[in-house]
């Protein structure tokens, strides 16, 4: 088997988990936070998309297909299902946050590339790449600085868990709509990110 029909496969597995992604987080964002049927579908949610993005690094560094855009993207994805998922032991009083912080200077520096690295090499500002970058670092770097207050941080787990998973499943709706070409250019990349941060902020009122 050569490197082009592995890449196929893992493809196709990626765009198969990603779709599972799309349908289990939904039904995790409709259903009652704490209830059975929320935390079996979150948990779905989680691991498929999380398999997807794996994936997508691994294709996006073989031969003939490597892909640094594509690959940052996918660290920019798991780091917030991966912060969502952790903020559920933030509300335990024996949670180190040590792997948190190292978490989020990955982070700022993975964002801090995806701003500076296509201006040095093509002289321009990539809109996507950039602006992604942009939310990124200042996600990351303000969820390092909530860190220097554990105490607040135990007492907002719920929204952090809400927000974070919310920036996942951002992921997961907008790539889902740049593959199937369902908006033109850049609005793929930003109307799905719009929508969903609309309804992050209506649940974290509720």
């Amino acid at each position: 088997m050569d490197s082009t029909e592995i890449f196929r496969i893992l493809i196709i597995a990626h765009a198969a988990l990603g779709g599972l992604s799309l349908l289990s987080g939904f039904f995790a964002a409709v259903t009652n936070k704490g209830s059975k049927p929320h935390i079996i579908s979150g948990r779905i949610f989680y691991y498929s998309l999380g398999s997807s993005i794996l994936l997508s690094l691994i294709a996006a560094n073989m031969p003939d297909h490597y892909n640094p855009f594509l690959f940052s993207i996918g660290i920019f994805s798991g780091y917030f299902i991966i912060i969502g998922k952790r903020a559920i032991q933030y509300k335990s009083p024996t949670h180190s946050f040590f792997s948190d912080r190292l978490i989020h200077m990955i982070m700022v520096v993975t964002c801090f590339l995806m701003v500076i690295v296509p201006i040095i090499v093509s002289k321009s500002f990539h809109i996507v790449a950039g602006v992604f970058g942009l939310v990124g670092l200042i996600f990351a770097i303000k969820n390092l600085h909530d860190l220097s207050n554990s105490d607040q941080v135990r007492k907002n787990w719920l929204k952090m868990h809400i927000g974070n998973m919310s920036g996942g499943y951002i992921a997961s709706v907008t790539a889902f709509v740049v593959v199937n070409n369902l908006l033109p250019g850049v609005y793929g990349w930003f109307v799905p990110e719009s929508l969903v941060v609309f309804l992050f902020f209506i649940a974290s009122e509720k």
